[in-house]
C-alpha cells in the first residue's frame, strides 16, 4: 500500500524532477534535467523490454546491447539523485547511448530501425545539452556513423548502402535534427530572457522592500524628532505655568511673554508640519503668475534690513535687470525669506550676506544666497534640506526656528519645477542656490554688477 501511496505522492514527483543543485536559479538547466530524468526512465524500461525479448529470442549480442544501455541509464540515474550532479550524469548518459547506438547500427539494427536510433540521439542530445553543445555531440555521432555504412561495416539497410537508402537516412536526421536545434535555441532565448524578467522582477521587489524599510525608518525617525521638539517648548510652558500658579514668578509680565513666545513656536512648528504634510501628499497648490524675482528679492531685504542692524550684519544685493518666472509669489516670497532670515540668524555679528543670480542655459535663473562664517562642515551639507535636521553648535536650535524651514523649500521650489542646493561659500559661510525655469528668455546682457551695501 506505501508503493500505491508513493505513486499518488505528487511531492514525490516534484522532489524527483527538480533535483539537482548545479540547477538552482537556472531554467534551461532545470528544464534539461527533467529531460535527461524522462529519457533515463523510458531507456531504462524500453532497453530492458528489448534485453528480455533479444534473450527470448537467443540474439545475445543485442540483449548485451541493451543491457549496457539498462547499466548507464542506471548509473547515471542513481548518481543524479544521489549526488545532484547534472553535467556529470549528462555527459555518462550521452556517451553510453553514443555506443549503444553505434553497436546497435553495426550489428543488425537494419531499416528502420537504424532510421529511429539514428533520429532519437540527437534529439536527445539537442535537448540534454542545449543547441550549441548538442550539435558539436551529434555531428561527432554523424562522423562515426557515415563511414562505417560507406565501409560496409555491419548490416545497413537490409545490407544495402546505396544512394537512395542514404539521402533518406540524411533527409531524415537532418530534418530532425534542424528542427530540434532551432527549437532548442528559441527556448534558450526564451528561458534567458524569462531569467532577465524575473531577476529584474527580484531587484524591483528588492528595492521596493529597501525602499519600505527607509520610509518606516524616515517616519519613527521624524516621529521621534516631532516628539522631541514639542517636548521642549512644552516643558518651558509647563514650568512658567507652575510658577504662575505657585505666585513663585517674580515678573508675571516676563512669564506671559514667555508663554506667549513659545506658544508662537508651537503654532509655527504645527503650521510647519500641515505644509510638509500638504507636499508630500501632493495638496501643496500654487497660483501661477508672472512673478519678477529680481523685484522680489529687493523687497525682501528691505524687510529684513532691522533685523540686519540690529545684528550688525551687511546684506549685499546685486542690481540686475527684470527677470521674469512664472510661479507662486507667496511660496517664493516664503522660500527666499526663510533663506534670508537662516543667513542672518546664523552669520555671526559683523558679517556679511551677499544675494546675486546669474542665467543659466538662457532657460533657468539661479538665485544665490551666501553668508561669512561660521560654516557647516562639508559632510553636513547634503543634509542641511532634512527635516528636523540640525547641523552643529554654530548652527544649533538656539537660534530658533521649527528645523522644517529648508525642508518646506525644497519643496516649494521642486514643486516650481527647480532644484535647491547647498555648498560652502567662499566667504566661509554656506552657498545655498535656488534654480528656477524662466518665463520667458530674459536678456542678461545690459545687467550692471553693482553691490549695493544697505545696513
Amino acid at each position: 500500500m506505501r508503493y500505491f501511496d508513493y505513486l499518488l505522492n505528487k511531492s514525490a514527483y516534484q522532489r524527483f524532477f527538480t533535483a539537482g543543485v548545479e540547477c538552482a536559479g537556472d531554467m534551461n538547466l532545470m528544464r534539461r534535467l527533467r529531460v535527461l530524468l524522462i529519457f533515463l526512465v523510458m531507456t531504462i524500461v524500453m532497453c530492458s523490454f528489448f534485453a528480455i525479448y533479444n534473450i527470448a529470442r537467443s540474439n545475445s549480442t543485442i540483449a548485451l546491447v541493451d543491457s549496457i544501455g539498462v547499466l548507464v541509464s542506471v548509473i547515471a540515474l542513481w548518481y543524479v539523485q544521489k549526488y545532484q550532479r547534472y553535467h556529470f550524469a549528462s555527459n555518462l548518459t550521452i556517451i553510453g547511448m553514443f555506443f549503444v547506438f553505434i553497436c546497435l547500427a553495426h550489428i543488425n539494427q537494419n531499416d528502420s530501425y537504424g532510421l529511429i536510433w539514428t533520429c532519437i540521439f540527437p534529439i536527445y542530445a539537442i535537448m540534454v545539452k542545449g543547441h550549441k553543445a548538442g550539435i558539436r555531440v551529434v555531428l561527432l555521432f554523424y562522423a562515426v556513423l557515415l563511414p562505417m555504412a560507406f565501409a560496409g561495416i555491419g548490416v545497413w539497410q537490409g545490407g544495402a548502402w546505396d544512394f537512395t537508402s542514404f539521402l533518406r537516412f540524411a533527409l531524415a536526421s537532418a530534418t530532425v535534427t534542424a528542427s530540434m536545434y532551432f527549437s532548442e535555441m528559441t527556448l534558450e532565448k526564451a528561458s534567458a530572457e524569462l531569467a532577465k524578467t524575473r531577476e529584474r522582477e527580484n531587484m524591483l521587489l528588492q528595492e521596493k522592500e529597501r525602499l519600505a524599510i527607509k520610509l518606516l525608518e524616515q517616519k519613527d525617525q521624524f516621529l521621534a524628532d516631532v516628539s522631541h521638539e514639542l517636548r521642549t517648548p512644552l516643558s518651558v510652558l509647563r514650568v512658567q505655568l507652575e510658577l504662575l500658579e505657585d505666585g513663585k514668578a517674580k515678573d508675571a509680565a516676563l512669564v506671559y511673554q514667555i508663554l506667549q513666545r513659545k506658544i508662537d513656536e508651537l503654532n509655527d512648528f504645527v503650521a510647519d508640519l500641515h505644509q510638509i504634510a500638504l507636499s508630500d501628499s501632493g495638496h501643496l497648490k500654487l497660483e501661477d503668475a508672472p512673478i519678477n524675482i529680481s523685484e522680489l528679492l529687493e523687497d525682501l531685504v528691505t524687510s529684513f534690513l532691522p533685523m540686519a542692524k540690529e545684528k550688525q550684519i551687511q546684506i549685499h544685493i546685486e542690481e540686475m535687470s527684470p527677470v521674469y518666472i512664472n510661479g507662486d509669489k507667496h511660496r517664493l516670497m516664503q522660500v527666499f525669506a526663510n533663506l534670508i532670515k537662516n543667513s542672518l540668524s546664523y552669520t555671526a555679528a559683523g558679517g556679511h550676506v551677499y544675494i546675486h543670480y546669474q542665467s543659466v542655459m538662457l532657460d533657468t535663473v539661479c538665485v544665490h544666497i551666501e553668508d561669512s562664517a561660521p560654516g557647516v562642515s562639508p559632510e553636513f551639507l547634503p543634509k542641511l534640506f532634512d527635516r528636523l535636521f540640525r547641523a552643529e553648535k554654530s548652527r544649533s536650535r538656539k537660534t530658533g526656528g521649527s528645523g522644517l524651514g529648508l525642508s518646506i523649500c525644497k519643496s516649494i521650489v521642486q514643486l516650481h519645477k527647480g532644484t535647491i542646493s547647498a555648498s560652502q561659500s567662499k566667504y566661509g559661510g554656506i552657498l545655498i542656490s535656488v534654480k528656477l525655469p524662466l518665463q520667458v528668455a530674459n536678456s542678461f546682457a545690459e545687467h550692471k554688477n553693482i553691490a549695493a551695501t544697505r545696513t
